[in-house]
């Protein structure tokens, strides 16, 4: 049913629409606009305690967590067309239609750092502190990327969710430096011209998106939804706000179950999935809104205030992945009974935060 003559007939319209250029006319590579600062509306952050988590001096000296796995040492800011896997170059001056989708190896690993998984752990530190060193190091990593990455050039435009889960980190980041004092109007508008550019990348090829019936759907719908409505002021966001939600809540419904299975059977792409939804939330929040379609009845939501101070709070945790996580819920008071395996227990005692 999913995968007949109308799905093959989708494919065969894309693949002609990228070889006649159609897509390139689409999202151009016409250097970053001047947008304004599209009236940014930023997402509403519970405010934190006074802990700091040591990824953030780890960034500061130019060592990053590709994968969220352990700490390696690139540079301060990285190269951003380096593949964190293989060690290969794999930058380029070309159209990100005119790229191979193989070669060089996994492409994920080039795509890592562009992420912007930095931006979260700066910006709590900044949440926790107000200490503008993270402010200096998230602008220096910010305007870099931006810098290097001119719109629709180069392997990181290649993949509309990579553009996507990358304005989702821009715009919580911005969010948590809003009222620091280094994010002047001329820094706003820098941002703004990067969700301009996603949501033009991203609306050149949603039909690829949707017609995969999986996490990307999701993803790249919220990235529109994000565009649309924190910077309600840039060209043509009502409308891309509207369609966003349409989409969202035709996609949400068509993948998830009612006991809330997804269309792919791995945990992981459940996940991603699900915390496109979540951030979805948090952005139809800023308008008023509720999430569209069925899931916000689905969905349990404890809010931060609620968690602290429960009497019991129970943590299952399988991975190494998750033990600076697991450090920070516990030092929040969220944690009072852990379940998990001897290696990560071995490494949640054998580690020591490490201060300034």
């Amino acid at each position: 049913r999913h995968l007949g003559p109308s799905w093959v007939g989708r494919r065969l319209i894309m693949a002609a629409e990228s070889r006649l250029g159609l897509l390139e006319s689409r999202c151009p590579a016409t250097g970053w606009p001047n947008v304004g600062d599209g009236g940014f509306r930023p997402l509403a952050l519970p405010s934190l305690g006074l802990d700091h988590e040591p990824e953030v001096w780890e960034i500061r000296r130019g060592c990053f967590r590709p994968f969220a796995w352990s700490s390696r040492s690139f540079s301060l800011p990285p190269n951003w067309s380096l593949n964190v896997l293989t060690g290969e170059e794999a930058g380029s001056s070309l159209h990100w239609t005119k790229l191979p989708d193989f070669g060089g190896g996994d492409i994920k690993g080039v795509w890592e750092l562009s992420r912007w998984s930095w931006a979260y752990p700066l910006g709590r530190a900044y949440l926790r502190t107000g200490d503008e060193r993270f402010t200096e190091t998230f602008l220096q990593l910010a305007f870099d990327w931006l810098d290097k990455n001119p719109p629709n050039v180069g392997p990181n435009w290649k993949c509309g969710q990579e553009a996507s889960i990358r304005l989702m980190a821009a715009s919580w980041a911005l969010s948590a430096f809003f009222r620091s004092p280094l994010v002047t109007a001329a820094v706003r508008a820098r941002f703004a011209s990067l969700a301009a550019v996603t949501a033009q990348r991203v609306e050149a090829h949603l039909s690829y998106a949707l017609s995969q019936d999986n996490n990307h759907a999701i993803s790249e719908i919220t990235g529109l939804l994000v565009a649309g409505s924190l910077w309600p002021s840039l060209p043509g966001a009502p409308a891309r706000r509207e369609k966003a939600r349409r989409l969202l809540a035709a996609a949400s419904a068509r993948l998830f179950a009612p006991d809330g299975s997804f269309s792919q059977h791995s945990s992981n792409y459940h996940r991603v999935a699900l915390d496109g939804l979540c951030f979805a939330a948090a952005v139809a929040k800023v308008a008023g809104e509720p999430l569209p379609g069925p899931m916000e009845d689905r969905m349990i939501g404890v809010p931060l205030r609620r968690l602290v101070g429960l009497g019991m709070g129970i943590l299952i945790t399988p991975g190494l992945d998750k033990v600076e996580a697991t450090r920070a819920a516990i030092r929040g008071g969220y944690v009072t009974h852990l379940v998990t395996g001897t290696t990560v227990a071995g490494a949640l005692l054998a580690r020591r935060l490490r201060k300034p």
